[in-house]
């Protein structure tokens, strides 16, 4: 019975992990008011833009971002792939795009829980620590913190 309860608590760790991204702006913007956190919208052709696949690879799948993540932002991803994706989920998309302005990808918008933008950055190099590092950083020139 215990390793039927370690099993399954392992299962939902794995679920959990995989989930960290919301895909629709307007239910992130909720949570993130339910749960007094920042945004962290992240723009991206996740098929075929090569700066958005390193930072997907070198960041976000990691267990250190899923953790910084999962403690300070609701994660909304906000994705332009080639294929895969239905009409209304790209009619979506390009509104939330249009609505701030992303001319970009990668673009990485960190919003308020009022959907105010508080600062705006692109792929970094360097692993996760250095990219938490360099949006703790930009957190503290808008005179806020995670």
């Amino acid at each position: 019975m215990k390793i039927l309860l370690i099993v399954f608590n392992f299962f939902l760790l794995s679920v959990s992990a995989d989930q960290l991204w919301i895909t629709d702006f307007a239910s992130a913007l909720e949570e993130s008011k339910d749960n007094d956190k920042y945004l962290l919208v992240e723009f991206s052709g996740s098929d075929w833009c090569p700066p958005c696949i390193r930072l997907n690879n070198e960041v976000f799948k990691t267990d250190v971002w899923k953790k910084w993540a999962d403690e300070n932002v609701i994660s909304v991803l906000i994705d332009f792939p080639k294929s895969g994706q239905s009409d209304e989920d790209k009619r979506k998309n390009e509104l939330v795009a249009k609505n701030l302005n992303i001319t970009h990808f990668p673009t990485i918008v960190i919003l308020n829980k009022n959907g105010k933008e508080m600062f705006r950055t692109g792929y970094k190099s360097g692993g996760p620590e250095k990219f938490i590092s360099h949006l703790e950083n930009l957190a503290l020139k808008s005179s806020f913190s995670f």
